[in-house]
């Protein structure tokens, strides 16, 4: 069995695009990036799989962090800071996003990353 038929997920790809920089008093303030409108790569074939879950308390709600690893075929231009939206394929409307942290090549064969997730509940 090869890994391509183990990677059962989809999931578009969008870069960060550069931070700027402004002054604010003489002093320059790094004005945080955005990401691409349109996705660097789409339906890229991947395997989400979860890692932890947790539920932080805190005012005026709870927040739950959710840790995933993600796991692409060789090649896939993935960076850290790159948002991933995962979807069924068929409705691209129902996602969920997640961001990627630093990836791994494992040997050349597949990458592996984790993926950060924080929402209010």
């Amino acid at each position: 069995m090869s890994l391509l038929n183990l990677l059962d997920h989809l999931c578009d790809i969008y870069r960060l695009e550069k931070a700027g920089q402004q002054q604010n008093y003489g002093v320059p303030i790094e004005v945080p990036g955005k990401y691409s409108d349109a996705p660097i790569a789409t339906d890229v074939l991947c395997h989400f799989e979860e890692v932890a879950q947790d539920v932080v308390q805190g005012e005026p709600q709870a927040t739950i962090v959710q840790r995933m690893r993600v796991t692409f075929p060789a090649g896939t231009d993935v960076q850290m800071n790159d948002l991933v939206r995962w979807h069924d394929g068929e409705n691209r409307d129902d996602y969920v996003e997640y961001r990627l942290q630093k990836p791994k090549s494992v040997r050349g064969h597949h990458i592996i990353v984790m993926a950060l997730r924080s929402d209010d509940l």
